[in-house]
């Protein structure tokens, strides 16, 4: 059990550096804070393990290989913009 805690507040400190100087305001957006630390962090890393060392990547050329790193992480940058759009009226700054 308090392996999950230190997770979570890993996951949370990290998010935190991530959108520094901005914070939660209130109780809402700590919880939505806290709702979505873990499934990004782990997304994140989910995405850059799978998309980036699978077989299918190992076997195209170098040129292609960055072209689809970089379309990957304008996807992601997308996604995060799009959330961060959903999250910011919770959010105030320090």
């Amino acid at each position: 059990m308090w392996q999950i805690l230190v997770g979570v507040t890993i996951c949370l400190g990290l998010i935190l550096i991530a959108i520094y100087p901005h914070r939660p305001s209130g109780v809402i957006g700590w919880a939505v804070l806290t709702l979505v630390a873990v499934p990004i962090v782990l997304g994140l890393e989910f995405i850059g393990a799978s998309a980036l060392q699978n077989g299918i990547v190992a076997r195209i050329g170098k040129l292609a290989r960055i072209v689809f790193g970089v379309v990957v992480i304008l996807l992601i940058s997308i996604l995060i913009l799009l959330a961060w759009k959903w999250v910011a009226p919770y959010f105030g700054t320090w």
